[in-house]
């Protein structure tokens, strides 16, 4: 054996990693075809079912029922190389609106009580999978609603034992004909 050559190798090592090297090679151009077809496809939706090896939401939560289904109802997979791509299918609120109809004229805007998150992004208030709030919110009122509206700009509005109840027994939270997004008119 020889020592010192350049960068401290020996022949030896030298010849040892030759000799292992198309070995390596060999057994992961074999492995890893046989190990990628036990995967499911991320771009077929036939076979695309993520929560087969992925846990998506906490067990205990209240779970989005498209999300139950398929995660191909909001989302969409391009395949990049080797990189899987996830995106919604369409921008907010236009993608929670093909199944929540019933919510396209707030989301327009339009209302003379206006909610501006509703027109922009549903997720600022909502969890799109799961939640342990109802209606998969991701804080119960009034939280979630300070969160937004801070706590002094409410308290100079509302009288101090309004504050301790919820927002939604006054308000709709997604907007309403009255001015202030209120249920119905002040008597």
């Amino acid at each position: 054996m020889r020592t010192g050559e350049k960068g401290g190798r020996t022949l030896a090592v030298r010849r040892w990693l030759l000799g292992i090297f198309p070995q390596v090679l060999l057994l992961t151009s074999v492995a890893l075809p046989v190990l990628a077809k036990q995967h499911p496809s991320l771009v077929n939706p036939e076979t695309t079912r993520c929560s087969t090896c992925h846990q998506l939401f906490p067990p205990s939560s209240q779970t989005h029922p498209p999300a139950e289904k398929n995660c191909l109802t909001c989302h969409r997979f391009t395949k990049e190389g080797e990189k899987t791509q996830v995106a919604l299918a369409a921008s907010q609120p236009d993608l929670c609106l093909s199944c929540h109809k019933g919510l396209s004229k707030p989301a327009s805007l339009t209302l003379t009580g206006a909610h501006p998150p509703v027109g922009d992004q549903c997720t600022s208030c909502h969890e799109p999978h799961a939640s342990t709030e109802k209606h998969l919110l991701s804080q119960g009122p009034p939280k979630l609603c300070l969160s937004c509206h801070g706590e002094n700009d409410v308290q100079d509005k509302h009288p101090l034992p309004v504050l301790a109840s919820s927002c939604v027994g006054c308000h709709a939270p997604h907007g309403s004909d009255v001015k202030g997004m209120l249920l119905g008119q002040v008597l």
